[in-house]
């Protein structure tokens, strides 16, 4: 079984997680309990109460706040790493540069870290370990968005035209969703971001922006509307296409396609259509925990490729570029 170090005990690596009431893998802890290939070795937390009752939880066999010792005890193969953002390079220094016992690869939270600088010394550090770090942008595992990408690449809908989205909670924590999954299903930059509006975020470091955006060359209009959670929490996308509008609601627990067709009166109007796109029957979770297997197994970091800190440069930089706040 391959061992695994959690870094950071707080909400996604499974603190409040139910164990025997799970009905949706979302937390680093319940995506490697629930493969039998992982065993959960050690956990971390800079407060030693918390990372004991985590341990306590989770059935972990070490638990502690000193990750250097943690990591010579145990040597995992994998280290996930789901401390606040800003930590997120520090950390990672602390793994990679212990030469007694690096990782085979690090599992890194979204976003990946706080600016430009910091950035380019992750991508150097895991270059020069020759240690992957795979980044959990959940919804390039999302089966959904998977099988979107395949489609669009095969020209099944044709040109995107147009991209209206909302969702909540803070640019940096929540956007970042929105911009990487726009990255993955199309490939192409976004530029000229412009801010209209701006809520009060979680932090006071991370509002709830409204943006304005183009994408690619042909300059697609695309929309990033902030909302107020203290209402109720949104993640809707909705995508024009050529041949049709593709609507995704609700954390993706609903979808629905609507194609264009020529009306009595010869105008182009939308009329809803069925269309064959894959439930979430496997959780994203699970999906990233068996790709970290699939890399252990083969060593073959192709297997990973889309999935990795520098696979994230291009998204972090349109989420950094709306202003100096978060230009680093």
């Amino acid at each position: 079984m391959y061992k695994v170090v959690i870094v950071g005990c707080g909400r996604i690596a499974g603190r409040y997680d139910k164990p025997h009431k799970i009905s949706r893998i979302y937390s680093h802890a319940s995506g490697y309990a629930n493969d039998g290939r992982f065993e959960l070795s050690g956990c971390v937390d800079k407060e030693e109460k918390v990372a004991a009752c985590f341990a306590k939880l989770h059935t972990v066999q070490k638990s502690g706040s000193n990750l250097v010792s943690m990591l010579d005890s145990i040597k995992p193969n994998v280290v996930s790493v789901a401390t606040p953002v800003d930590t997120h390079l520090a950390v990672v220094q602390e793994v990679l540069n212990n030469k007694n016992s690096k990782p085979d690869i690090i599992f890194l939270e979204k976003p990946v870290c706080g600016n430009r600088n910091e950035l380019n010394e992750l991508i150097r550090l895991s270059k020069e370990n020759s240690v992957p770090i795979m980044v959990n942008h959940s919804r390039r595992f999302h089966p959904l968005y998977i099988a979107l990408q395949e489609r669009y690449a095969k020209g099944e809908f044709g040109k995107m035209i147009g991209i209206d989205s909302t969702y909540y909670g803070g640019w940096l924590n929540s956007a970042v969703h929105l911009v990487d999954i726009l990255r993955f299903l199309f490939t192409m930059e976004l530029h000229d971001l412009e801010v209209l509006d701006i809520l009060q975020g979680r932090t006071d470091a991370d509002p709830t922006l409204t943006v304005r955006a183009r994408c690619g060359p042909e300059s697609v209009p695309v929309w990033f509307r902030g909302w107020n959670e203290d209402y109720y929490q949104i993640f809707d996308l909705e995508i024009r296409f050529s041949k049709g509008r593709l609507r995704i609601s609700n954390f993706e627990q609903q979808w629905s396609w609507d194609s264009v067709v020529v009306n009595s009166r010869s105008e182009k109007v939308l009329s809803p259509s069925v269309i064959d796109l894959p439930q979430q029957t496997v959780s994203p979770m699970i999906n990233a925990v068996d790709l970290m297997n699939c890399y252990l197994e083969t060593r073959d970091v192709a297997v990973l490729s889309g999935k990795l800190i520098q696979d994230s440069e291009l998204t972090m930089h349109a989420m950094w570029s709306v202003g100096s706040v978060y230009g680093g």
